[in-house]
């Protein structure tokens, strides 16, 4: 992404492209990283202007919030190219209004009575933060976390609410643990995914070894290997373990896996991956199957693709996509 594009981005989101600057546009967004780059700029745009009518901006206070989150962006990418164009979308965005509220994250500090504690929300977009002993945490969107600047003590203790993928730093020592609001884990070394939704926790493991267990009770409790997933039913208080769901990252990797999947299970994980209703006008929807891949496809580009594979028709209305015959 260079100047040029965010020019074209710009005037586009101000509805003061040219025929010729949207064709342009739309070229380049035929690259599928390069929509989904315009479709969080797009969003933030539109959660800035919402917040503008009744938000008067603290501009000092946004521009060190920029500053930062941009000098951590620059060391992270380690890329000079890229470099102009981030401060120079940070500046039309602090123009709006301040980065603050603009839905990528907020962070404030916490009492937990021993010490104090960060913590980091996400609302509108993914984002990730680095812990003091080299865990690296990525936060689905709405999404919370509570640390410490440093880990005291004998354990690494962290609180979340919402979902996350880890990377545990290993330390035999001090183990890291991780407590929700129903369950908590137990790790050395690993790297995991959990989600916690109102009464139900999943977690997927993806290297290592961990234990799983039920907040007030410990002795319920699984123990968890690489490619092993499990889900606790807070109301049923039942640990139930599986093999992994090979789209349980999407959020994170962007790929979809369906193998010999029904057109019915396809639709309703699509639906839920993209947050878009899509229907089915099928008479016999169990008789159409498919084995594929996608991977950081728009949702327009898979039901695309579906429909040419499974000789079916679609159509895009103000609710979503409507499949049929």
């Amino acid at each position: 992404m260079n100047d040029a594009h965010i020019d074209l981005m710009i005037r586009y989101l101000k509805n003061e492209a040219s025929t010729a600057d949207r064709r342009i546009l739309e070229e380049w967004m035929r690259v599928p990283e390069n929509r989904l780059r315009f479709e969080e700029i797009k969003k933030s745009w539109e959660v800035a202007a919402d917040l503008h009518r009744d938000f008067v901006p603290d501009e000092g206070k946004a521009w060190d919030s920029i500053q930062r989150r941009l000098i951590a962006g620059k060391t992270a990418a380690g890329s000079a190219g890229i470099w102009p164009a981030l401060v120079r979308a940070a500046a039309v965005i602090l123009a709006i209004v301040t980065f603050t509220w603009l839905g990528l994250h907020l962070t404030r500090e916490t009492d937990s009575g021993d010490q104090m504690l960060t913590e980091l929300a996400t609302t509108s977009f993914a984002d990730s933060v680095q812990l003091s002993d080299g865990t690296v945490v990525w936060l689905n969107k709405q999404t919370r976390i509570r640390f410490p600047q440093v880990f005291e003590g004998h354990d690494r203790r962290v609180f979340l609410e919402g979902e996350a993928f880890f990377e545990v730093a290993a330390d035999e020592r001090k183990p890291f643990i991780i407590e929700t609001p129903s369950n908590e884990i137990r790790v050395l070394g690993t790297s995991f995914n959990l989600k916690e939704t109102e009464g139900i926790s999943e977690i997927t493991v993806v290297s290592g070894k961990i234990s799983f267990s039920e907040k007030n009770d410990p002795a319920n409790l699984a123990y968890l290997e690489a490619g092993q997933m499990a889900a606790f039913d807070l109301n049923k208080r039942v640990i139930r373990t599986a093999g992994m769901d090979p789209n349980a990252l999407f959020w994170r990797t962007g790929r979809l896996v369906f193998r010999n999947a029904g057109l019915t299970e396809i639709t309703t994980a699509l639906s839920g991956y993209y947050g878009e209703a899509i229907q089915l006008q099928v008479e016999h929807p169990h008789e159409y199957t498919l084995t594929t891949e996608f991977e950081r496809q728009s949702l327009s580009e898979i039901i695309e693709i579906i429909c040419l594979t499974l000789d079916l028709e679609y159509e895009k209305n103000a609710h979503g996509f409507v499949l049929k015959e």
